[in-house]
C-alpha cells in the first residue's frame, strides 16, 4: 500500500502540468454524464462508474464528510473523507484523505493526503466550464475568498490563460491568510496585478466585477457575496463555495438572467446547491453532456465553444466524489513514476 502524505503531494503537484489536470476532469464529467446503458441516472450506480451522494456527520467541532465513488476508467472505487471546522476556517486547508482499493483484491491500494487534491480538482473543473462556456482570451478574473480554492483557482487561471492582466481578491478581512495568497500569486506570477480588496468596499467590489471576465467564487457563504447588476454583462462566473441548500453566494437574478447554467452533477446541484435547488432541472446542463455535445459537433476537445454570450454563464459545482477518485489515481500513478511516497505493508 503506497502512502502519501502533504509533503509527497505537493512534490507531485510541481511536475505536473495543469492542462493534463483540466483534461482529466473532461475524462470525469464526460463519463459520469454517460448513457444510461452505462449507468442508473437514478441512484449514479453501474458497473463502471458509480457516485451516490455524500454522506454527512456532525459533531461538535466538526461536519465530515464521506464521498465514495468508482470510475473505472480513471481510478477505479475509492471513498474521501473530509472534515469541515463548524466554526471558524481551517488556516492549511480543509482535511481530507482519499483512499484508493484494488481492483483485483478490493484492498486498500493507497492512502492519499487530498487537503490540496480537493481545491485544485475543483479549479480544474473551473476552467473546463469556463473553456466550454466560450471564454477564450479574458483579461481580468475576480476571486472572493482566500483559502486553498482560491489559490488553485487563481494559479490554475493564470497559467491556462496568458491574457490575464490582473487577478484580484476578494476578501471579509485582511488577514494573514490573504496576506499569504497575494504574497505567493505576487512571487508566482511577477507580471500579473494582483489586487486584494475588501467585501464590504462595495465601490472596490462593484469596480472589479464591472471589469471582469471571470469571477470565482469559493465562501462557504449563507447570502448572496454581491449585487448582480455590478457584473460585467458577459462575464462566466463559477460557482464553487456553497454545498448546502442554506448556502448561496449569489442572488436568484443572476441565476434567472444566466444563458447556461453548468453543473457539475444535475442530481447532487438539485439537492445540495442552495443557488439550483428551485431551478428547473431541465435549465441545467451537465458539464459532461455539454462537453460530449460540442465534441462530437468536431471541435477540438482542447478549445472554447463560441456561444452567443447575452448574458452571464454559470458554474455550479458541489464536488462529485469521481473527481476525488480520478485526481488522487493520477497523483498516486505520478508518485510512483517518481519514487515519491512510503509503501507499508498492510
Amino acid at each position: 500500500m503506497l502512502v502519501l502524505g502533504a509533503e509527497d503531494v505537493e512534490s507531485i503537484l510541481a511536475t505536473i502540468d495543469y492542462e493534463d489536470l483540466v483534461q482529466l476532469m473532461r475524462t470525469v464529467f464526460e463519463t459520469l454524464s454517460g448513457s444510461p446503458s452505462r449507468r442508473d441516472p437514478a441512484e449514479g450506480q453501474g458497473e463502471d462508474v458509480a457516485s451516490p451522494l455524500r454522506t454527512t456527520i456532525h459533531s461538535q467541532k466538526q461536519t465530515t464528510l464521506f464521498m465514495p465513488s468508482r470510475l473505472a476508467v480513471s481510478g477505479g472505487s475509492g471513498i474521501k473523507v473530509v472534515s469541515i471546522p463548524r466554526q471558524g476556517a481551517s488556516p492549511n486547508g480543509l482535511p481530507a484523505t482519499t483512499l484508493l482499493l484494488d481492483d483485483d483484491t478490493g484492498r486498500v491500494n493507497a492512502i492519499v493526503n487530498a487537503t490540496q487534491l480537493t481545491a485544485l480538482r475543483n479549479a480544474a473543473g473551473s476552467a473546463l466550464a469556463t473553456r466550454l462556456a466560450g471564454i477564450s482570451s479574458p483579461n481580468r478574473i475576480v476571486l472572493f475568498g482566500a483559502g486553498l480554492q482560491v489559490l488553485h483557482h487563481a494559479k490554475m487561471f493564470l497559467r491556462l490563460y496568458p491574457t490575464l492582466e490582473s487577478c484580484t481578491i476578494v476578501n471579509r478581512s485582511f488577514n494573514a491568510r490573504l496576506n499569504n495568497l497575494s504574497d505567493r500569486l505576487r512571487f508566482e506570477f511577477p507580471s500579473k496585478t494582483i489586487l486584494c480588496g475588501l467585501l464590504s468596499d462595495a465601490p472596490f467590489v462593484q469596480n472589479a466585477l464591472s471589469r471582469a471576465d471571470i469571477v470565482c467564487t469559493a465562501t462557504p457563504s449563507a447570502s448572496p457575496l454581491f449585487e448582480t447588476s455590478w457584473l460585467n454583462r458577459t462575464a462566466h462566473i463559477n460557482l464553487i463555495g456553497s454545498y448546502t441548500p442554506e448556502m448561496r453566494e449569489v442572488h436568484d437574478d443572476l441565476i434567472a438572467a444566466a444563458s447556461l447554467i453548468l453543473v457539475d452533477s444535475i442530481r447532487a446541484c438539485s439537492v445540495e446547491a442552495g443557488e439550483l435547488i428551485h431551478v428547473p432541472e431541465d435549465r441545467l446542463v451537465e458539464v459532461g453532456h455539454f462537453s460530449c455535445s460540442k465534441t462530437s459537433q468536431g471541435r477540438s476537445a482542447g478549445n472554447s465553444v463560441a456561444i452567443p454570450r447575452e448574458s452571464y454563464t454559470v458554474f455550479k459545482s458541489v464536488g462529485v466524489g469521481v473527481q476525488d477518485v480520478a485526481i488522487a489515481a493520477f497523483i498516486v500513478e505520478h508518485g510512483k513514476e517518481y519514487g515519491f511516497g512510503n509503501v507499508v505493508s498492510y
